[in-house]
């Protein structure tokens, strides 16, 4: 097995399987052959249903996006206390 996989909950992989790095294998899949790494798989039987790279990507963008949202919260808070005390 390759470095950074993660495999989902009810996954089966068979005997001898390899799976590449850079992996995501979604809840639920059956296994029955090599994975190169850099991909996304699910399904039964698993297929490619998606890149790697651009998945880590979407998620940091989403990430950053909620670190904004909460950045914004934060300052609506503080001056929501600020207009109370006064």
């Amino acid at each position: 097995m390759g470095n950074n996989v993660f495999i989902g909950s009810d996954v089966t992989v068979l005997p001898g399987v390899k799976i590449g790095d850079n992996t995501i294998i979604g809840a639920g899949a059956i296994v029955s052959k090599d994975l190169p790494g850099g991909f996304l798989w699910g399904g039964v039987p698993v297929k490619r249903i998606g890149d790697f790279n651009v998945f880590v990507a979407k998620r940091k963008e989403k990430m950053q996006e909620k670190l904004n949202t909460d950045e914004l919260w934060s300052q609506f808070d503080l001056r929501h206390n600020e207009m109370d005390l006064h």
